[in-house]
């Protein structure tokens, strides 16, 4: 059995969705609505609680770290990692069709599937120059797929994408360069914002 648990101050954190669900995080305490800040480059930042507007959370570390080989040795037993970077951003998306009206689909599969798909692969193809320390997916199985042609996890209805991030700018950086990413905002905004079709918690 092997688990990974990954800590993090409570006013360093925040939680996005777009239907109103106590769902993961939207689990623990009161949802309210993001209110202005949303849509903009640097809204995700200035969403998280102790966080001042000049604040950019600036990594510790000037430069990405090489990555360490991967090996298939099993080391038994708890290890506590403690010295972590400062101000490293870890980012979870995590996506559920199998409960998507047929309007919705509609929509998702005309303005945004191939975008989001795009960018998801993009981030996971080249993870240093992204800026990222590495990228996980996984998915559930038991709910089954909605479409089929790419990668096994983007297929499925429910799963999951975890990045670690060298720090906000690195991440803030590769979304204003990449196009799928830019052309995405805008109609993402439009259908899931508020007063939107899927917005106000109706998708």
């Amino acid at each position: 059995m092997w688990r990974e648990i990954l800590t993090a101050i409570a006013n360093r954190v925040q939680n996005a969705c777009t239907a109103e669900l106590k769902n993961g995080m939207n689990g623990v305490g009161e949802m309210e609505p993001f209110g202005d800040k949303i849509g903009y480059w640097g809204c995700v930042r200035h969403r998280i609680p102790n966080v001042s507007l000049g604040d950019k959370l600036a990594s510790s570390l000037d430069e990405m770290p090489p990555r360490v080989p991967e090996t298939t040795t099993i080391r038994p037993g708890r290890t506590t990692v403690t010295d972590l970077p400062d101000n490293s951003c870890f980012l979870v998306e995590r996506q559920d069709h199998s409960g998507m009206s047929a309007e919705e689909k509609t929509l998702w599969f005309e303005e945004f599937d191939a975008l989001v798909t795009g960018w998801m692969g993009y981030l996971a193809e080249d993870t240093t120059a992204n800026g990222l320390f590495d990228v996980r997916m996984g998915h559930v199985s038991d709910y089954g797929t909605f479409k089929a042609g790419t990668r096994i996890n983007f297929n499925h209805n429910r799963k999951i994408e975890m990045f670690y991030w060298h720090g906000m700018r690195k991440f803030e950086r590769v979304g204003r360069i990449h196009r799928g990413y830019v052309k995405l905002r805008k109609p993402w905004m439009e259908i899931y914002g508020p007063g939107g079709e899927m917005g106000d918690g109706k998708g």
